[in-house]
């Protein structure tokens, strides 16, 4: 498909610029010859003062107008066959830098429609296998019955998950363009805070965070997402009655939020891919606990649809994870 795309965009490319090169190259022929033969005149005109034969000035007169022509023809043609040739390279070279992010997003949503489809088949076969196992059984028995609707239950509570999960996606990167306004991140992240600390598991955990007044211009309703997602797995991945603690600082008109909590380091292998749409920690793949890593993935696409970063580190002098998010701020 785009190795198609690829030779259309290079067949116009090089159409419209021989189109112009054609076109000026007539252009400037025409005004050539015209200049040529007035030359030539004046020069006959002047030869013919003299005691000579007008018949033999005025034959190599127009020998030289012909020879002219006929030469500044020739460098037309030669010029115009190294714009030609001159079109092709740099056609290419356009056509692949127009096709390269399409090319970049749709090999993303083939990516991410082959790991949604894998996500979505799962608990969809486990329900098949559940209550094809129930129908095959001779017997009426109640608890295979009540067992097999809560395995189902599960799953379709695994299904809605991730719907909404993928809905956020889809949401996030619908709405922000039209939804922009100004935000003081402070007030952002004490929401945050406040309702995580309303979860069992925040319940358990310390959060530390001292506010102070930065503002910006973003999405309410994305960045309260993004600060609520990675305060979930701050509080996820740390030990019970740990310390998580939040630090806002500001410097050259950019909000930095480091999220510090000592929770178990990530593998470098996994570093490079947590932002990734469906990939999970090595040590999280057979965890009940564990979700479909989406949420890193929502925390990547807010970060960047608001011209931030994201980063994550290892801090082994403290024993600890870092997760860093910078902001463009205006104060």
């Amino acid at each position: 498909m785009f190795k198609t795309a690829l030779i259309k965009f290079i067949f116009w490319y090089v159409f419209l610029i021989m189109v112009l090169s054609l076109a000026f190259s007539v252009v400037l022929y025409h005004f050539s010859i015209s200049e040529l033969k007035e030359g030539l005149d004046k020069q006959y005109k002047t030869l013919i003062g003299f005691d000579h034969d007008k018949t033999i000035q005025y034959q190599v007169t127009l020998n030289q107008y012909h020879e002219r022509a006929e030469d500044l023809l020739l460098d037309v043609v030669y010029f115009n066959a190294i714009v030609f040739i001159g079109s092709i390279a740099i056609g290419y070279f356009l056509a692949k830098q127009t096709l390269k992010p399409i090319e970049k997003v749709h090999m993303a949503q083939v990516r991410f429609s082959a790991q949604a489809s894998h996500a979505l088949r799962t608990p969809l076969t486990a329900m098949r296998s559940d209550s094809e196992s129930v129908l095959m059984s001779a017997n009426d028995n109640n608890k295979l019955l009540l067992n097999t609707i809560r395995a189902n239950l599960r799953d379709v509570q695994k299904l809605e998950q991730l719907t909404n999960r993928l809905l956020e996606l889809a949401h996030n990167q619908a709405s922000l363009s039209t939804h922009l306004e100004l935000i003081d991140i402070s007030h952002v992240i004490n929401q945050a805070v406040k309702e995580i600390k309303r979860t069992k598991n925040g319940q358990n955990r310390t959060i530390i965070y001292k506010p102070i007044k930065v503002m910006m211009k973003g999405n309410l309703l994305s960045l309260e997402l993004l600060f609520t997602t990675l305060l979930d797995n701050a509080v996820k991945y740390s030990p019970q009655n740990s310390i998580i603690e939040l630090k806002l600082s500001v410097r050259s008109k950019k909000a930095t939020i480091n999220i510090i909590n000592q929770g178990q380091f990530i593998d470098n292998q996994d570093l490079a891919y947590v932002f990734e749409p469906f990939y999970r920690l090595r040590k999280d793949t057979n965890s009940k606990s564990a979700g479909y890593g989406l949420g890193l993935a929502i925390v990547k696409q807010i970060v960047d649809d608001h011209h931030g970063q994201v980063y994550i580190k290892n801090d082994f002098n403290k024993k600890a994870i870092v997760v860093s998010v910078v902001l463009p701020a205006i104060r």
